[in-house]
């Protein structure tokens, strides 16, 4: 597999870009401090947009590493407004399983 990384995806209709920390108020508010969204992450509910802003800027220290995924996927007749995360991952060779 070639990696690329998180890479600006455009369509007609969405915009796939990286999360940067200035998307912290967004994103704390649309989904990282609800318990009924983050049940199905990794994390907890965030307390504070500051925890949002550290996760974020913990993200974009990985963003040159070209086999990390993690999108804003923003609909461009909502500007400001993205509609959720999408983070991609490699399933573990048989041999490692």
């Amino acid at each position: 597999m070639r990696h690329a990384g998180t890479q600006t995806i455009e369509t007609e209709r969405l915009l796939l870009r990286p999360l940067t920390p200035e998307d912290a108020p967004m994103m704390y508010a649309n989904w990282a401090n609800d318990p009924d969204v983050t049940r199905w992450l990794r994390w907890e509910p965030h307390k504070n947009v500051d925890e949002t802003r550290e996760l974020l800027a913990a993200w974009a220290l990985l963003y040159p590493n070209g086999d990390y995924y993690q999108w804003a996927i923003m609909e461009k007749n909502l500007p400001g407004r993205c509609l959720a995360p999408s983070a991609c991952s490699h399933p573990v060779p048989p041999s490692r399983a």
